[in-house]
């Protein structure tokens, strides 16, 4: 049985196949706690660029003037991009932004959505988009 198992281990096709699975684990183990997680990430991220500019001529306006329904969706969305940011952030293995940024602009989004439509003008709104696109490190297109 031993000189069974030596001859086995000696075997290239057998030092082969446990490389190959070897490999095989590794790279999804490193595909599933590392890049799909970044991944993640950079998708809320995107969204969250994306939601801000699609969202920007009404988020500017008084609330007064927006139908009730929208600017619950509006809401709704935000907040739940919010609520992503934070939960795709602490999935991530390695970190490039402080975690103080990203509650900050988790916070900085909700607020922009629900207390600052009702006492902020446009332009303390729009200073605060320009604040969460810093805090998220999300750049302008020139």
């Amino acid at each position: 049985m031993f000189n069974f198992l030596l001859i086995l281990i000696q075997s290239t096709v057998f030092q082969t196949v446990i490389a190959g699975v070897l490999v095989f684990v590794l790279s999804q183990i490193f595909q599933d706690y590392i890049l799909k997680p970044r991944q993640k990430y950079k998708d809320t991220v995107s969204k969250i660029d994306h939601q801000l500019n699609f969202y920007l001529s009404v988020i500017l306006n008084d609330i007064e003037k927006i139908p009730k329904e929208i600017s619950e969706e509006i809401e709704n969305k935000i907040r739940a991009l919010s609520c992503d940011l934070e939960t795709d952030y602490k999935r991530l293995v390695f970190k490039n932004i402080k975690s103080k940024n990203i509650r900050k602009a988790a916070d900085n989004l909700c607020l922009l959505v629900s207390l600052s439509w009702y006492i902020c003008d446009a332009k303390t709104r729009r200073e605060e988009i320009l604040k969460i696109r810093k805090l998220l490190k999300i750049n302008e297109i020139n």
